[in-house]
């Protein structure tokens, strides 16, 4: 499949790539926290995770990242 990176922005793991495991790193992400156990993530990998921007990495945000690679893909 054809993907491209955009400055960083969906690529968790910096493969250079937008994948379905970019969105599924977030989603993982996103359970630790919402469980309360928490996770350590640096914040370049969540500038990569936010993508609306709004400071917090969610379920939608992993959605975003989904429909992208989804785009991406069929382009």
């Amino acid at each position: 499949s054809r993907v491209i990176m955009f400055d960083g922005i969906a690529d968790t793991d910096y493969n250079g790539k937008i994948e379905a495991s970019d969105a599924a790193f977030v989603l993982e992400y996103y359970a630790s926290i919402a469980s309360g156990s928490g996770s350590e993530v640096s914040p370049e990998v969540l500038r990569c995770a936010d993508m609306d921007f709004d400071g917090k990495i969610t379920a939608s945000d992993a959605s975003k990242i989904l429909e992208l690679y989804a785009e991406l893909a069929t382009a």
